[in-house]
């Protein structure tokens, strides 16, 4: 190769390096520096002079941060109405907005000199400011809050890399009415007698239960209980069993259940309220046409009559009701309705009132609106802007904790006794329809529990004894406490699991196997009852073909057959051969009305009626040939005697 195409090919190889180093280091080129953070707000404490905000930052950047500081700052905006409250939650709050105070006590230095606050770091914070340095004099409700300053070198000027807000409340002499119940019920697990599908009662009743009687019990609390859940309750305090399997263990709830209905007793009857028997799915009852629904909500609450002096309190879960459903409950005669409406307005024999869709809906956000801190400000803000009280229903634990927190000097709890409507019910009160919580689905689950208890009925002659056994499934099994249809049909199966089994205690037993040998011939067959009440029973026969046979024969069903406790039946079947061969014939006992129960047994039949005929023919010819001899012996006699 000459010189000068070796310095073309060293030229050329330079360049393609060059480039090859350049594409690579291109992206480190164009990466530009990172300085965020993220403000955590743990705590807003507000009092007469004026507030403090505590929490913490994180470095959330990809670059070192010098001269870091929190500031506090606020919007002398005030917000007077509720429409205000709701506009005011739904900003974008992650720019600058405000004024920031530049005294000592409104900054938090984190860092200074030559200090660095590196990505992921987290450091605390703790700003305050007066009343009057904010700014807020006036009643209202304002924004206040935090922003994050700091410098990309050590000698930089401070910019804002991270925002915190919140809402506080000035309040002036104002005195808040404010209403909260406390609303115990729990997702059923009672099944039959003293045997549960779980035991996470056990659990509630040291834990959210246990707080629930705790916030009930307070000054002006309200509270409501469903009857279900006491009777449930009330079972476990005696002693009980928890499914296993096929089989039952005992279960670890009985102390705690004593306990809590000591505490339970102690409540304030005045304030206090029933839901129907088993906290019934009403708007899934409107919308399905369920008339049963009601009627097994009034069949509990007669049954197990132990709250019965409560007045009734209906609650739509999903917030809105509609003249259509006020319709629908009417049989239960409520004394008060809880809904998302407009207004509190009264209906015959009762009152509607506004209930809060969500007891503690976020605060201001877009990150960090769901924290109990941003709740509980957004939930005292709408306690000083409403003119009228909003009923709060607590049941989680998340939610007592709340409702805790926003008790405050200027609020002024008050029972749902002491709301007193003065407008009748008009349909523009409504905000939408009811929507349930489960669908058909669920319904027709129960459905089948119910034909199996009507078939229990049919068996014992008694129309109300599979009703009776099934009461509380059937009504707990379409409660509006369950989280989904498939929840909800896990425990109605169990439940129709087990009153099937009851079946099983009526047997029946035969030869495995027979020989019919005549056009019609028995053959035994024996019906035990091991249970504690008479049953009345059908047999019914069907006949399977062998494939390799024709063999087929008829049996009539018997007549029903009422066998006392403890008893053994035998019955006597007479098969008609239709066909001779080979065949399989099922026996299945049922109820008078021809539901199958107990186990079918399997016979197998050797229908030959010709052999039957053959044993005649031979049997003939033997009286025959008995006959003939019998008379020759006598004539061969009588030539004998003759002279």
């Amino acid at each position: 190769m000459t010189p000068g195409r070796q310095r073309c090919w060293a030229l050329l190889v330079t360049v393609l390096t060059m480039l090859i180093v350049s594409v690579s280091l291109a992206p480190m080129a164009q990466a530009a520096p990172q300085y965020e953070a993220t403000v955590e707000l743990a705590s807003v404490v507000t009092d007469d002079v004026g507030v403090r905000l505590t929490g913490a930052i994180t470095s959330t950047g990809t670059d070192s941060l010098f001269r870091v500081q929190v500031v506090l700052w606020s919007d002398t905006q005030a917000i007077t109405t509720t429409a205000e409250v709701d506009a005011a939650m739904s900003q974008d709050l992650t720019a600058e907005v405000g004024e920031r105070l530049d005294t000592d006590d409104a900054t938090t230095v984190v860092v200074s000199g030559r200090e660095s606050f590196e990505p992921g770091q987290k450091a605390g914070f703790s700003v305050m400011a007066t009343w009057d340095e904010l700014g807020l004099t006036d009643k209202g409700v304002y924004f206040v809050g935090v922003d994050v300053r700091a410098s990309a070198t050590q000698w930089g000027e401070p910019v804002t890399i991270g925002h915190g807000s919140t809402v506080v409340t000035v309040v002036g002499d104002t005195v808040a009415p404010t209403v909260t119940v406390a609303m115990f019920t729990s997702q059923p697990s009672l099944i039959h007698d003293a045997v549960f599908t779980d035991d996470h009662l056990a659990g509630e009743l040291t834990g959210r239960l246990a707080a629930l009687l705790v916030l009930a019990g307070k000054p002006n609390m309200s509270w409501v209980i469903d009857p279900a859940l006491y009777h449930e309750i009330s079972v476990m305090a005696q002693g009980y069993e928890v499914m296993d399997g096929e089989s039952t263990v005992p279960g670890k709830g009985a102390a705690a259940a004593k306990q809590w209905l000591a505490e339970f007793e102690e409540l304030n009857a005045i304030n206090g309220y029933r839901l129907p028997w088993g906290n019934p799915d009403l708007a899934l009852g409107m919308e399905t046409g369920s008339v049963q629904l009601i009627a097994d909500a009034q069949a509990g609450d007669q049954a197990h009559p132990d709250l019965s002096g409560l007045p009734v309190l209906l609650w739509s879960a999903n917030g809105p009701i509609n003249d259509a459903w006020l319709t629908y409950v009417a049989p239960l005669r409520a004394r008060v309705v809880l809904a998302d409406v407009t207004s509190a307005a009264t209906v015959t024999g009762g009152v509607v009132l506004a209930c809060a869709k969500t007891p503690f809906p976020n605060g201001p956000g877009p990150t960090d609106g769901g924290t109990p801190v941003q709740r509980v400000q957004r939930a005292l803000a709408d306690d000083l802007i409403n003119q009228s009280p909003l009923v709060r229903v607590v049941q989680s634990q998340a939610e007592i904790d709340l409702a805790n927190q926003t008790i405050r000097s200027w609020t002024r709890p008050q029972s749902l006794g002491s709301i007193n409507p003065s407008v009748a019910w008009q349909s523009s009160m409504s905000v939408g329809d009811p929507v349930p919580v489960l669908t058909a689905t669920t319904i027709g689950t129960v459905t089948r529990l119910r034909a199996t208890a009507e078939a229990y009925s049919s068996l014992t002659g008694d129309d109300t004894a599979g009703d009776s056994l099934a009461l509380v499934p059937l009504s707990a099994g379409v409660s509006q406490s369950w989280a989904d249809d498939a929840s909800a049909e896990g425990y109605v199966l169990s439940a129709d699991h087990w009153l099937r089994g009851l079946f099983n205690a009526v047997t029946m037993s035969a030869t495995p196997e027979v020989s019919l040998t005549a056009k019609t011939s028995t053959f035994p067959v024996t019906v035990t009852n091991t249970m504690a009440v008479a049953v009345h029973v059908r047999l019914v026969a069907r006949t399977t073909p062998d494939p390799m046979s024709l063999g087929n024969v008829a049996i009539p069903a018997t007549d029903v057959i009422t066998i006392e406790p403890g008893d053994k039946m035998p019955l006597v079947l007479s098969p008609t051969i239709l066909r001779e061969g080979e065949a399989s014939l099922v026996l299945q006992l049922t109820t008078p009305d021809g539901v199958p129960i107990a186990t079918p047994v399997t016979v197998a039949v050797h229908a030959q009626e010709s052999a039957w005929m053959g044993w005649v023919v031979v049997g003939g010819a033997f009286i025959l040939f008995i006959a003939g001899t019998f008379l020759r012996v006598r004539t061969m006699r009588a030539k004998k005697v003759s002279p």
